[in-house]
């Protein structure tokens, strides 16, 4: 399977461990079991079946449903992973699966939430990049059982990150001096991290899911430790080093960037700083894709805008005061969970990171 990433992707000879670290972190979490190892028999089944045009073999699905529900009590970390790549296949290829949605919802509560995870990297990187890329428009929705949480915790980091560009404007030398001698703004405003952040033209949703959701885990991270704390910093600037070593096309995505920037900021050499920020960005993100269209716009670009920090009133785009708390605007969000998350011809998870590049 990670033949078919490099083919996909077109990445020669030996590829870059950075290209194919996320292929490699999900390959080896799925050996760890045999119930999710027969979770990724049946995806490779589905999308065999679908390069050939056919309906995918029922004895694998059935086989791993059969396993799954017998080793319900154990809470196996084997059945969470299975239980998540059911869920996301089904999820993926239109048929919603919000059954197997709920399913996945309860077993990471009965382990204690996202966080009891946190001390094994690779499940964790998992588990928060599957809830913010793969339900579509509707990010993390079945995963959220407050969702005004996620409106008050938007709108808490809105008008936080509102007042830091107003507030951080340099109004004398010494406050000039702090901007120009900060190595991440410095850096932020001509790297790819900049390129990939920014909104694009076009994206699909899955690109914009995990776009949008790096830029309000990233502003979080400013709001709750400061713009200029040293080890937010250093973390920012450790994504950016990574995105620099990056020349594919695979790596420079934005569900690639947030595979790793999940990933890195669960290491145990980063500590726990970073990780509780993950939950709230999963509600906020369920916020986000029910706001208004035109608000939704306004919340990014005040979000991203507050990642560079103008130096110059002028330099603050038009369009980025928010006076009012956000309000939830979109109709049921069940309602959309038919619609394919990932690019069409995509039918392997390990595919799903980005669309190949254009000839």
């Amino acid at each position: 399977m990670p033949e078919l990433y490099k083919a996909r992707f077109k990445l020669k000879g030996d590829a870059p461990s950075v290209a194919m670290a996320p292929v490699t972190d999900l390959f080896q979490l799925y050996c760890r079991d045999k119930i999710s190892f027969q979770a990724i028999l049946f995806d490779a089944a589905t999308h065999r079946s679908a390069l050939q045009g056919k309906t995918a073999p029922l004895e694998y699905e059935n086989r791993l449903l059969r396993a799954i529900g017998s080793n319900l009590q154990t809470l196996n970390i084997g059945v969470i992973l299975a239980t998540a790549v059911l869920s996301n296949i089904k999820c993926m290829d239109g048929s919603g699966g919000s059954s197997h949605w709920l399913g996945l919802k309860e077993l990471i509560a009965l382990h204690g939430g996202i966080c009891a995870f946190k001390n094994d990297h690779l499940l964790f990187t998992k588990l928060i990049w599957s809830l913010i890329a793969l339900p579509g428009p509707l990010t993390g929705f079945e995963l959220t059982s407050d969702l005004e949480r996620g409106v008050r915790g938007l709108s808490h980091l809105v008008r936080s990150r509102q007042k830091a560009i107003v507030n951080l404007l340099p109004t004398s030398e010494e406050d000039m001096d702090r901007l120009t001698d900060s190595k991440r703004l410095r850096t932020f405003k001509t790297s790819k991290l900049r390129n990939v952040l920014q909104p694009p033209s076009s994206e699909h949703p899955t690109e914009r899911n995990c776009r949008v959701a790096i830029i309000m885990f990233l502003t979080s991270a400013l709001m709750h430790y400061g713009d200029f704390d040293t080890g937010t910093d250093f973390f920012i600037e450790t994504i950016t080093r990574h995105l620099e070593e990056a020349n594919d096309h695979a790596s420079l995505s934005p569900p690639h960037l947030l595979w790793f920037t999940a990933r890195l900021s669960s290491l145990p050499s980063v500590g726990d700083m970073f990780v509780e920020l993950w939950v709230e960005v999963i509600r906020m993100s369920s916020a986000f894709h029910r706001l208004k269209a035109m608000t939704q716009e306004m919340v990014e670009t005040l979000l991203f805008t507050s990642l560079e920090i103008p130096e110059a009133f002028g330099e603050i785009p038009g369009r980025w005061k928010l006076d009012e708390d956000l309000q939830i605007e979109a109709e049921d969000p069940r309602q959309s969970m038919q619609d394919r998350s990932v690019p069409v011809e995509c039918f392997c998870e390990l595919l799903w990171f980005n669309e190949p590049p254009t000839e």
